[in-house]
């Protein structure tokens, strides 16, 4: 990688990890009100589900974007910085320079639904419904629907949406798998470099 793409990588690695990290702590909360008895906490926490929800999608697809151009660089490619085409998350995975970026979302996703399968919290009978059960085929859907909603014109996911047909993701899986993913490309970069580089 040249200076200037060493940089970039490094700068997008980093952004990546912090806003997976937020989606990650934000589902936790988001979970621990929404699989809690309302009675049970304070009234000021009973809509927390809502009120975190969509800032939790928008931080998995900032980290979503800044991996996959992370590696871009990492392979030696500039990525898109155009409004349409720099947030087009569909778009750039399909490239080849996501392809391994692609194995390990999967991957990581296996990990997180064993972890989540492990939790009380959720019960046995909603583990499908929340993609446990088939992790790598529900977090492949999901980020397209997320991808969908972090392409469209002004953002659906900044300034919402009153379509009842919009589909989002709404499992831990998916912040859980993305912020796994941040950290691997963060301490062990080489496997996410489609040929072995100098210095990777």
């Amino acid at each position: 990688m040249s200076n200037g793409f060493k940089e970039g990588f490094q700068k997008l690695t980093d952004l990546a990890k912090q806003y997976g990290y937020a989606a990650c702590v934000l589902n936790k909360e988001i979970h621990r009100q929404h699989t809690t008895p309302a009675d049970s906490r304070p009234s000021v926490e009973h809509d927390a589900y809502s009120y975190l929800w969509v800032p939790s999608l928008q931080l998995s697809a900032h980290a979503l974007e800044c991996m996959v151009k992370a590696c871009a660089y990492l392979n030696d490619v500039k990525p898109p910085r155009s409004a349409k085409d720099g947030h087009d998350l569909s778009a750039m995975l399909s490239q080849a320079y996501a392809e391994l970026l692609r194995g390990r979302l999967f991957a990581n996703a296996e990990v997180a639904a064993n972890a989540l399968r492990q939790d009380r919290a959720y019960d046995p009978a909603i583990h499908d419904q929340l993609g446990f059960n088939n992790p790598a085929k529900w977090v492949e859907v999901a980020i397209s629907d997320l991808g969908k909603l972090h392409l469209q014109g002004g953002s659906k996911l900044r300034y919402g949406s009153v379509d009842p047909n919009e589909k989002a993701p709404s499992s831990p899986l998916l912040a859980d798998a993305v912020y796994l993913t941040t950290q691997d490309l963060g301490r062990a970069k080489h496997l996410f470099a489609n040929t072995p580089k100098e210095g990777v």
